[in-house]
């Protein structure tokens, strides 16, 4: 209602300056005014504030006894506003109802020729002027009120040509993953009948059978995270706040260094580069400070943890693949120990030469003493995972499972009770979630060591996860094998984060807060704002604020279409 407010109020302001002959006069015009565009201000349409009957009421006691008076002649200029913007939000019949309102208006203003003598001059200005003043500011808020709809009704079409887009990308998405997994599972079950009807007939075929069908199913697990991911492009602009964010979250002072140089784009090896090492700082090392400088052709991170590798040139691990692709390219990648302190950067020769360095080990990591298993608790609310996970954990005899909640309450009582070395827990479960559950029991065990599984490593996820202190993160599609192996990477002290969970969560433009994130996530969860400030302990005026802020950034109306936006968007 800007165009409303913009064509009204200046001759609102004239007609008072011209037509008050003392203070209180204009006060009283003024207040009805401010009434007016107050209603103005909030009317929507979807309908008008509840203020709306208060302010008609005062404005046309305001008209009366100004006519009765004779005190002003715009006296009317605010009732009309706040009656016509009632009228507009009629279904139908809307131009009679106008004309009668405006002839009530001046009906009103006839009043004056009750108390004074009459005249042209005084009928012209408290009948005539009101009912065309009544009828010009009709025409100005009908006007502004068609504009609203044809602007509503364009974002609407533009929000319907965005979901026609999501579900176009879906249908695709959907019958590229048909593709992958159909092939597969058709495959999968042909194999399996072969092997079933050669078990007791020939054994070592049917053994052979059944790896060729986990390699199927290796294969379309691979498959299908490439399809997942495919359209996240590296970009080492994106990897350096990625990993910047991800260190931070666990407690590492991060120093910052970017040379944009000639604005040259950076090579993609940079990007990959960048996120191999990350992960293997959070994996294996233990530094305190991290020191990342970047330039489109070159890239230096120097940390001062320390490392269990024996002297010399230590494992690159991830990065030993990419440093044939970096030479390739003309490129070099080194792994170089400073001894004593933190080592700051330094230039390298030409060819885009990659320094890695770390300080040399002065602890190892802790292994597992003694012949004792390592006693976890296995939180999942799928049934059949989770038995199955219970029951090929504990096949090498190192792991033993000591409860099976199923869901994040119960893994709640059973960790606090249990006291287990590690707790592997499902990130996303119906109530109580992994991460609401982790927050409770660190809160009374802090040193409780956790290894979150998860389907969907949405981004913002795994920071909010390091953030409360989780040490390892792998992706639940992990053979048992793999998890078996991070248990005891976890039990030893080491933290460890899986390859596929990092790349999923890398590309992080969500520009919600995590409080924002909380609060959106309760929404979804079907909780009022006062439940929500129970839940959070926050008060619920805190509460409205971050949803406010929330709908203000998601350009949402509603905070259930902002928390719908955000879970879309894959920031829930």
């Amino acid at each position: 209602m800007i165009s409303a407010v913009a064509a009204i109020a200046p001759l609102c302001i004239v007609g008072v300056a011209l037509t008050a002959t003392s203070w209180w006069e204009g006060l009283i015009i003024a207040t009805g005014l401010l009434l007016a565009l107050g209603v103005l201000r909030e009317w929507n349409l979807d309908g008008y504030p509840r203020r709306a009957v208060f302010a008609l009421m005062f404005t046309g006691a305001n008209w009366l006894v100004g006519a009765l008076t004779t005190s002003s002649p715009i006296n009317f200029v605010p009732f009309a506003l706040v009656g016509v913007l009632l009228l507009a939000r009629l279904p139908n019949r809307k131009l009679l109802s106008v004309v009668a309102f405006s002839l009530g208006v001046a009906l009103m203003g006839a009043t004056a020729l009750l108390t004074h003598p009459p005249a042209w001059s005084l009928a012209s200005a408290y009948v005539v002027l009101p009912a065309v003043g009544t009828l010009f500011v009709a025409c100005v808020i009908i006007a502004s009120e068609q504009a609203w709809l044809i602007v509503r009704r364009l974002k609407r079409a533009q929000g319907t040509e965005a979901e026609l887009a999501t579900a176009r990308e879906r249908v695709r998405f959907a019958g590229d993953l048909h593709d992958i997994q159909g092939h597969s599972l058709h495959v999968i079950k042909l194999k399996t009948a072969h092997a079933q009807t050669m078990v007791r007939t020939d054994p070592d075929r049917a053994d052979a059978e059944l790896v060729e069908i986990r390699q199927l199913v290796d294969d379309a697990i691979a498959k299908t995270r490439e399809l997942a991911y495919a359209r996240h492009e590296l970009n080492l602009a994106t990897e350096l706040e990625n990993a910047t964010r991800i260190c931070e979250a666990t407690g590492i002072a991060v120093e910052a260094h970017h040379d944009p140089g000639n604005r040259a784009v950076a090579h993609p090896l940079l990007a990959q580069v960048l996120r191999e090492a990350t992960t293997n700082l959070l994996r294996h090392a233990r530094p305190t400070i991290v020191s990342i400088t970047t330039s489109p052709t070159r890239l230096e991170i120097a940390n001062d943890g320390v490392t269990a590798e024996p002297a010399g040139e230590p494992d690159l691990r991830g990065l030993a693949r990419l440093r044939d692709r970096v030479e390739t390219t003309g490129g070099s990648l080194r792994i170089t120990r400073t001894p004593g302190h933190f080592a700051s950067p330094r230039t390298s020769p030409p060819g885009a030469p990659l320094t890695h360095r770390c300080r040399p080990p002065t602890t190892t990591g802790g292994v597992m003493t003694g012949d004792d298993p390592i006693r976890i608790v296995l939180a999942d609310d799928e049934n059949l995972l989770r038995a199955a996970l219970a029951s090929l954990l504990p096949l090498d005899g190192t792991i033993t499972v000591v409860a099976q909640p199923e869901n994040g309450a119960d893994a709640v009582d059973v960790t606090l009770r249990h006291r287990p070395d590690v707790l592997v827990i499902d990130l996303e479960m119906p109530g109580m979630n992994g991460l609401e559950a982790v927050t409770a029991i660190t809160d009374e065990r802090p040193g409780q060591t956790v290894l979150m599984l998860t389907r969907h490593a949405r981004p913002g996820v795994l920071r909010r996860a390091l953030k409360l202190g989780v040490q390892g993160f792998m992706s639940k599609s992990a053979d048992p094998e793999e998890i078996v192996g991070v248990v005891h990477e976890l039990h030893a002290g080491r933290r460890w984060i899986a390859y596929e969970v990092l790349e999923a969560s890398v590309v992080d433009d969500c520009p919600l807060t995590d409080r924002e994130l909380d609060t959106l996530l309760e929404t979804r969860e079907g909780y009022s704002v006062r439940h929500i400030a129970r839940r959070l302990h926050l008060a619920p005026g805190t509460v409205r604020n971050y949803l406010s802020s929330a709908m203000q950034k998601t350009g949402t109306r509603t905070r259930h279409d902002a928390a719908r936006l955000a879970r879309e968007r894959g920031w829930l």
